[in-house]
């Protein structure tokens, strides 16, 4: 059930430096990656939003929901 469920943190980028250095190394790829996907997917929507033009995505009008292409 954790598997499609999500947690949002919170902290300064230097406690999260410091954590992920703490990490073994396949486990910190892992992390950094759901980073990246996730801070990725928000700056599209918010992008979209503003009416700028993202790369591979759209925002679907009869829905309110962010579409990929």
């Amino acid at each position: 059930m954790l598997d499609y469920q999500s947690a949002t943190v919170t902290m300064p980028a230097s406690m999260l430096n410091d954590v992920l250095n703490a990490l073994e190394d396949d486990f910190r790829d892992k992390v950094l990656a759901e980073i990246v996907s996730t801070v990725s997917r928000t700056a599209d929507k918010r992008a979209i939003k503003e009416g700028i033009e993202v790369p591979g995505a759209k925002l679907i009008t009869d829905k309110t929901t962010l579409g990929r292409e």
